[in-house]
């Protein structure tokens, strides 16, 4: 189970509008649910190698929905956008992975 930083509410009310309550919620499916850096490559594998070697205590990061969750261990840190640049790109992947994940249930 993911447990969440004060800092990371924070930011999550700041930067997605989440209410506090449901904070947890959306951390654990981000956790559970989220790409990881092994189910991507090119520049979106890039972008979160650069985001690991910013602070390599933070050592599971995943994108969902539109965001990037960073992680240490099971704690989230902190939460933000992903950049435009991006987005396309990752939702082929996130759309693979659901894919996948139908098939196998």
């Amino acid at each position: 189970m993911a447990s969440v930083t004060i800092h990371a509410c924070k930011r999550f009310k700041q930067r997605l509008g989440v209410h506090k309550t449901d904070v947890n919620k959306n951390a654990e499916r981000a956790f559970r649910d989220g790409l990881k850096h092994c189910e991507v490559r090119g520049d979106v594998s890039r972008f979160m190698a650069a985001l690991y070697f910013r602070n390599q205590m933070c050592n599971n990061i995943r994108l969902y929905k539109g965001n990037v969750y960073i992680f240490a261990g099971q704690t989230l840190v902190t939460v933000f956008p992903i950049p435009q640049r991006y987005v396309d790109e990752i939702k082929k992947y996130q759309d693979r992975k659901d894919k996948k994940n139908e098939s196998v249930s």
